[in-house]
């Protein structure tokens, strides 16, 4: 699988819905930009008031009465003063006896440097698993390794490092992604991505991918005539992606945006028989102001715009996602492929005090109770945050396990979820300086978040464990 960086708009240059049906190009890289800031990094302090759950009792339903709950398990928290999780304990259901341990560390950008886990045997923790994570001076991440205990010995069992070049105002004009090979138990070349700036913007990406035959990089796609609605809020208006073939650059599609508000309809034309060709089309609309929206997605069949699939992601007044839903039309109707549903409960401070997970099953055509935690014993922190004096915004922690944290200095902001398929998972408007999400029902892997506001902007990779 192809990892996906810190892209401006992956999410909706990739249409989303036709990617989880095959029917897309899978985009290894999207335009790349960041905001980047000098290299001499201070912190200011803010004060920060949170309400952490100390202890959360984790319930599986009873297969043989799906309306009652069987208690599994229990995980002890631990905060620092920034209230940012140190340490999680899993216990039995009683909560006494040991079975595994997480451990977080941070640098003074609180980026998660490390995760550290382990499991309890005869009475003390031993080593099974870490994730190292290291950035630059610039805070972008240059290596993210997995490592397991073995014979005494961290042995290092995958990963991937990035070499970044700079301009002068701090844009990345290039990338390396290197991947662990662990046959040659070193980093191999994997990907390169070159970038061109005009005045600042960004009007062309290359990608390139490694030969490991003859050790040279081979070109592979072009974004080129890019124009832009709204560049720092990362809308653009066109661009072209070529591909390389026999030694020259073909046309393959054609990406074209309206945008009304925070709605937007993009059109994909393919590049068929000398002529550009309507393919598919996605179309974007926001229900609330809680976050709430749909994607449309349609081919172009026949002279006509005919649905394919749709994506309904809902949120309440707490802006936490109640239901996900991925259709698909058949037969002249929508019919469920995939759906999601949560049902929180909240105490007179806004925590969520218990929350059940539903997931569809395909075989009953129902949604089914997934999991349930309750959470109790909660701790007040009142600390002091350190931010970056020169990063408005940061996203903590990194790796993510079950609630992420969001800094924005510059209120009201954006902040946009996607998958490696560049489906668009969250997407919300806030109005405060701190925005937590809950992400524990999202699938382990590799996701990308954007925050957005009228003068600050970042992308970031985040990694569920």
């Amino acid at each position: 699988m192809n990892k996906i960086l810190l892209f401006a708009i992956a999410g909706a240059l990739t249409l989303s819905g036709f990617a989880q049906n095959g029917n897309h190009t899978d985009k290894k890289k999207v335009f790349l930009k960041k905001k980047h800031t000098l290299n001499n990094k201070t912190t200011s302090q803010t004060a920060d008031t949170v309400y952490r759950a100390g202890i959360r009792v984790n319930y599986y339903p009873d297969y043989m009465d799906n309306n009652l709950w069987i208690k599994n398990s229990v995980t002890n928290y631990t905060y620092d003063a920034g209230a940012r999780i140190t340490q999680v304990i899993e216990k039995d259901s009683s909560n006494t006896t040991n079975q595994s341990k997480t451990t977080y560390t941070y640098d003074n950008m609180w980026n998660t440097t490390l995760q550290l886990s382990q499991y309890w045997n005869v009475n003390t923790w031993v080593n099974s698993y870490q994730n190292i994570s290291t950035y630059n001076t610039h805070n972008d991440q240059t290596e993210y390794k997995g490592q397991q205990w073995q014979n005494s010995n961290w042995v290092t069992n995958w990963g991937y490092q990035d070499d970044y070049t700079y301009d002068v105002n701090n844009n990345i004009t290039a990338d390396v992604e290197k991947e662990w090979n662990t046959y040659h138990n070193q980093y191999i070349n994997n990907w390169k991505y070159e970038d061109t700036y005009i005045n600042n913007i960004l009007t062309e990406e290359i990608g390139s991918n490694w030969d490991t035959i003859n050790n040279i990089w081979l070109y592979d796609e072009k974004y080129m005539d890019v124009t832009w609605h709204n560049f720092t809020e990362f809308q653009p208006l066109t661009y072209t992606v070529q591909k390389y073939v026999s030694n020259n650059w073909a046309n393959s599609e054609r990406y074209t945006f309206t945008y009304t508000g925070n709605n937007y309809v993009a059109v994909i034309d393919t590049f068929v028989g000398g002529n550009w060709t309507p393919d598919k089309k996605e179309t974007y609309s926001e229900q609330d102001t809680y976050g709430s929206n749909t994607s449309l997605y349609e081919k172009y069949i026949s002279d006509n715009w005919v649905n394919d699939s749709k994506y309904t992601s809902v949120y309440d007044s707490k802006k936490n996602q109640t239901s996900s839903k991925d259709e698909i039309w058949q037969a002249g109707a929508w019919h469920t492929d995939w759906e999601s549903k949560y049902i929180y409960t909240y105490d007179l401070n806004n925590s969520i005090t218990s929350k059940i997970a539903q997931y569809w099953d395909s075989q009953t055509q129902l949604l089914k109770n997934n999991y349930k935690y309750v959470y109790s014993n909660y701790q007040q922190i009142i600390g002091i945050k350190e931010i970056a004096a020169d990063s408005k915004i940061n996203v903590f922690p990194n790796p993510v396990t079950e609630i992420l944290n969001v800094y924005n200095e510059d209120y009201p902001y954006s902040v946009t979820i996607y998958n490696i398929a560049g489906q668009k998972l969250l997407d919300k408007t806030i109005a405060d300086t701190n925005y937590s999400i809950d992400i524990s029902a999202y699938q382990k892997g590799m996701y990308i978040i954007r925050v957005i506001s009228k003068n600050s902007a970042k992308n970031k990779i985040i990694i569920k464990e």
